[in-house]
């Protein structure tokens, strides 16, 4: 994993993900408009002095409505997204939660759960299906 103090702007990335009858499934959520409008995983952004785990748990809380966190993973991939003239720092997690029924906030209009290959052809950025491989990589 790179240095990231150089970073202005640090965001997470975390595939949520859960089993239903011994298989897995990745929620897919769909962004609003105003925030693109495709189907992704969970994202925020770091703010001063939080922790990478306080971020994640508070984005879930804000986004989803859920408190109750199985597990959350290390970080498991650092990479930099080019927005623009800003360079910025994404950590990639994965969550495991036990709870199928969402609150979302105005940042998503729908969402659903799928297993990793339809969650795989759902995801429309390149980023939330790279985030598959990462769940089965850090499962098995």
């Amino acid at each position: 994993m790179q240095k990231n103090t150089k970073f202005k702007t640090k965001k997470i990335q975390v595939l949520i993900y859960s089993f239903v009858n011994g298989s897995i499934k990745c929620l897919c959520l769909k962004r609003s408009k105003k925030d693109g409008g495709f189907w992704h995983v969970l994202t925020g952004t770091l703010e001063n002095n939080e922790s990478q785990e306080e971020c994640i748990k508070r984005e879930i809380y804000e986004e989803l409505g859920l408190v109750d966190i199985l597990n959350i993973s290390p970080a498991l991939k650092e990479w930099v997204w080019k927005k623009g003239s800003e360079n910025i720092l994404v950590i990639d997690f994965v969550a495991h939660i036990n709870k199928f029924k969402l609150i979302l906030n105005e940042e998503h209009t729908d969402y659903c759960w799928l297993s990793p290959k339809e969650a795989c052809i759902k995801y429309e950025k390149e980023s939330g299906k790279e985030m598959v491989d990462l769940l089965k990589n850090y499962l098995f």
